[in-house]
This record gives structure tokens, sequence and C-alpha cells, in this order.
């Protein structure tokens, strides 16, 4: 079980680390498109910050599980490492069941308020407000699952590579 939730994390990963991207190329070809328009042109692309939020948000939560599954997160290692290693792998296991606790308040809450915000819309692109709330529950159920493999190899004694 432990080496299946592993390889579901590690696939689940690349897939939001190629979204990151196009995400991010995105986002930098949206800001010099505005910037060119804005200064070369004298004229504004008005729904630019609108879509350019709403892809920060994505970066946000989904380089959030990203971030986790890579290992990157800060963390306190002098502290653990001088600890034995049955203790740091109690630490390791509480660290990733914190990090369950926080993907499913994410993703439940998230998906709670992505449902509220279905009605409202956006001023420049009229879409509705739900969309760009819709990446905190995903990013939620992702961390979730980044966690609990985690947990997983924690418990068993097995290695995530990374």
């Amino acid at each position: 079980m432990t080496r299946r939730l592993l390889q579901a994390s590690t696939a689940l990963n690349r897939a939001v680390e190629a979204v990151l991207c196009l995400l991010a190329l995105a986002m930098s070809a949206l800001t010099l498109a505005q910037v060119v328009a804005r200064y070369g042109l004298n004229h504004s692309i008005f729904w630019s910050e609108e879509v350019g939020r709403m892809i920060l948000i994505a970066l946000t939560f989904l380089g959030a599980s990203a971030a986790w599954a890579r290992g990157a997160h800060i963390g306190i290692d002098v502290a653990v490492a001088r600890l034995p290693a049955g203790a740091r792998r109690w630490v390791r296991a509480f660290g990733c069941a914190c990090g369950i606790g926080f993907g499913v308040f994410l993703a439940v809450y998230g998906a709670e308020f992505t449902w509220f915000a279905r009605r409202g819309v956006m001023s420049a692109t009229g879409l509705s407000r739900s969309v760009p709330a819709a990446v905190v529950p995903l990013g939620g159920a992702a961390l979730a699952l980044h966690a609990l493999a985690d947990l997983a190899a924690a418990v068993t004694g097995a290695e995530r590579t990374r």
C-alpha cells in the first residue's frame, strides 16, 4: 500500500508541476503583454489583473502541494537531526499528520467556499468567482495525498525518492 501511495503521489506531482510550468509561462506572457500594451501602445489590457490574480492563486495552492512532494517546505532539521532514529520517525510522522490535517482542511473548507462563491461574477472576465476558488480544494487534496504517502513511508520505514 505504501508503494502505491508513493507512486500516486509522484504521478500527481508530475501533473501538478506540468500545470505549474504552464501557469508560470502564462503569467509571464500576460505580464509582458500588459507592460507592452500599457507603455508601448498606451492601451491597457482590462482583464489582465483579474486573470493574473487567478493564476497567482493557482500557483500558490498547487505550488504548496508540489513543494511538499519535493520536500521543499522549510523545517528545523538541526533539532530533528539530533534526535534518536525512533524519535525522528515519530516527529516525521507527526509532521505528516499535520500536513494531512491542513490539506483536508483546505479541501473541505475550500470546497465549501467554492460552492458559496459560485453565484458571484468577476467584473472583467465575467467568470464565476468559483473558478479561482476551485484551486484551493484541489491544492489541499493534493497536499493531503502527498502527506499521506509520506506518513505511510514514515510508519513503514520506507524512503520517498524525490
